[in-house]
């Protein structure tokens, strides 16, 4: 993937590396597009599923006990 040129882009949301006052998801930040750290990154959400009968092995992967 090449490294974009040009102005610096908004990168949106806070990190799990940033104090909690910008931790927020409405948080901004003013990067050039070839900053790279450990404050960058993406969330996963997934809705809460219900268990079904069916695959054993995908309900313990999605359904594990804690």
């Amino acid at each position: 993937m090449a490294i974009e040129k040009g102005s610096n882009r908004v990168l949106r949301g806070g990190s799990w590396n940033n104090n909690a006052p910008n931790c927020r998801v409405a948080n901004r930040n003013n990067n050039t597009p070839d900053n790279r750290n450990n404050n960058n990154g993406f969330r996963v959400c997934l809705s809460q599923l219900k268990r079904r009968g069916g695959c054993p092995l995908l309900n313990r992967l999605l359904f594990p006990v804690l």
